[in-house]
């Protein structure tokens, strides 16, 4: 079988970086859904098992596979019925997670931020708990980093910085993997895999998967990633964004909630759902794009560009400062103690 050079070289490449450098076989897709597609596929041939366990609230994708194992209804019900044989865990819960899982189980897939519920990241020590799961009853453990990988928390992969020294069977990018300029998609897994599509070849094909741009554009990407300081700078601006963060919740208390985030993988939630919408509305006038979360409107995203320097830090927050003021002024109505208090005012 031929293999491009770029995508070889690309293959090499993420298998040398990937978690703990166990994943060395790779398989490429065009989308985050296809690719995770992909990776159930294959924890239900290398298992022969048909049960999957997903997570409540995730999303994977919009094909088959990934549709039926993303955690919100509005990404299944309008399609059903879908893949049969998945089940949900609760966010972030173990007891959850082992009320669900036995030796018919094929894989768990799981997000460790979810982006769709407004940047949920998963609790200190879970994924470890996990992998400790999958191996008991020799379940695949599917880690999806579409959105968070490749710098966005400050390191190559979320799971470095949540779960460090946790490896899972298959590991799913894609997302800014190419670049922003060419769609591509890669999912990472055990070579004690390959031997199923020795036997199987041609069993899950993909018209575009490892297209020699989008290859291209992979390897630049992880190449410029390693030589830069990106994620030095990723680690010291989420700091800046998190103490801003911190002084607008004090000077706006009575419309802004709570901030949390990873790196550039953040969330503002206000007091009111239309709070978010309205936000997202006027901060677009200061050139800043925040988009709020269709299940939860009272929560705004913050998914900066990974290239933000300080001044565009400041920047930002200065505009959640100005439009911050505007709603709190219609929100929250200021009250005179007296007609005359009315008058001077």
């Amino acid at each position: 079988m031929f293999f491009s050079e770029p995508r070889v070289e690309l293959a090499q490449k993420l298998g040398a970086i990937s978690p703990g450098g166990e994943l060395k076989a790779v398989a490429f897709g065009v989308s985050g859904g296809e690719i995770n597609d992909f990776a159930l596929k294959l924890a239900r041939a290398q298992t022969g098992r048909e049960k999957i366990i997903a997570i409540e609230g995730g999303y994977h994708g919009s094909t088959a596979f990934a549709a039926s194992a993303s955690g919100a209804a509005r990404f299944r019900d309008p399609f059903g019925p879908l893949v049969p044989d998945i089940v949900f865990a609760d966010f972030g819960s173990i007891a959850s997670l082992k009320r669900l899982i036995d030796n018919q189980t094929a894989c768990v897939i799981l997000e460790p931020v979810q982006v769709s519920l407004g940047i949920r990241i998963v609790p200190s020590g879970y994924l470890e708990k996990v992998r400790a799961l999958c191996d008991q009853f020799g379940a695949l453990m599917i880690v999806d980093e579409n959105e968070s990988a490749l710098g966005r928390t400050g390191q190559m992969f979320a799971i470095d910085v949540l779960g460090a020294g946790v490896v899972p069977d298959i590991l799913t990018l894609g997302n800014s993997l190419g670049g922003g300029l060419s769609p591509v998609s890669a999912a990472l897994y055990r070579p004690e895999y390959l031997p199923f599509w020795e036997k199987f070849p041609f069993s899950h094909l993909s018209t575009f998967a490892g297209n020699d741009l989008g290859c291209v554009m992979g390897l630049e990407t992880i190449n410029l990633l390693e030589r830069s300081d990106l994620f030095r700078d990723v680690q010291e601006q989420s700091r800046l964004f998190s103490k801003g963060f911190a002084s607008l919740r004090k000077k706006y208390p009575k419309i802004l909630k709570a901030f949390r985030g990873l790196g550039f993988m953040m969330a503002v939630d206000f007091v009111e759902d239309e709070l978010g919408p309205q936000m997202s509305r006027d901060l677009s006038q200061f050139g800043v794009l925040a988009s709020c979360s269709q299940s939860e409107p009272s929560t705004l995203f913050i998914l900066p560009v990974l290239t933000l320097t300080n001044e565009d830090v400041e920047s930002i927050l200065e505009a959640f400062d100005r439009t911050l003021a505007g709603a709190q002024a219609i929100f929250s109505p200021i009250h005179y103690d007296s007609l005359e208090a009315l008058i001077r005012s």
